[in-house]
């Protein structure tokens, strides 16, 4: 993908995107997930070229995702162009590098989480 298509991204993420960092299931690890809600299939089809996943919500509503590792990747590809939401990424990157560390306590993503919820009552 070229920066102008990162750039559209990342306004997409600025404006109506979720950033989140959902606690972890019985068995499992907390997981980043970012998302773009929608009911353009064409936007769809070209998020789904930059690594997300598209699920059909019904009623014509669409929802990209990205989890972990694509999310990561995508965080730093588009970070240079993110102007509103770059507080909410960085924790997204934070918890990765931390997720990925061999020496995680056993409740790690709770500061993380903590500090999204935070930032996300400033932007309201």
């Amino acid at each position: 993908m070229r920066d102008v298509d990162y750039a559209y991204i990342a306004a997409l993420i600025d404006s109506i995107g979720t950033i989140k960092i959902e606690p972890p299931k019985k068995g499992e690890i907390s997981c980043l997930y970012i998302w773009i809600t929608r009911n353009d299939a064409r936007l769809m089809l070209f998020l789904q070229r930059a690594g997300a996943f598209v699920l059909d919500l019904g009623d014509g509503q669409f929802r990209a995702k990205w989890r972990d590792h694509k999310a990561y990747r995508l965080i730093k590809s588009i970070m240079p162009f993110i102007l509103m939401k770059k507080e909410q990424l960085q924790v997204g990157l934070e918890f990765m590098d931390a997720k990925s560390s061999e020496t995680k306590e056993e409740k790690f993503d709770i500061p993380f989480r903590l500090r999204l919820k935070m930032l996300k009552r400033t932007e309201e």
